[in-house]
């Protein structure tokens, strides 16, 4: 799965340019929801979103779980065309 290339956070209309640092998901009795990727600056911030939200019933009630992103590179695209 591809995360995307920058923070989910926005403000005034302004999405943030830094790249995610940590996944966000909802932890609950029926399984865990991903609901964004987050940068280390806007951390607090998305965390009060996501209670107040969870408070208005709009995102489902549970642990909010932050998991650190591990960045993997390689120069191998396609697993046919690799030497193993």
């Amino acid at each position: 799965m591809l995360l995307p290339k920058q923070c989910s956070f926005k403000a005034n209309f302004q999405h943030c340019k830094l790249p995610p640092s940590e996944v966000i998901s909802i932890l609950t009795e029926n399984g865990e929801y991903m609901i964004g990727v987050i940068c280390d600056t806007h951390k607090n911030e998305i965390r009060q979103r996501i209670k107040t939200l969870q408070t208005r019933g709009s995102i489902p009630q549970g642990k909010i779980n932050f998991q650190d992103v591990t960045m993997v590179a390689t120069s191998c695209m396609k697993r046919d065309s690799c030497s193993m």
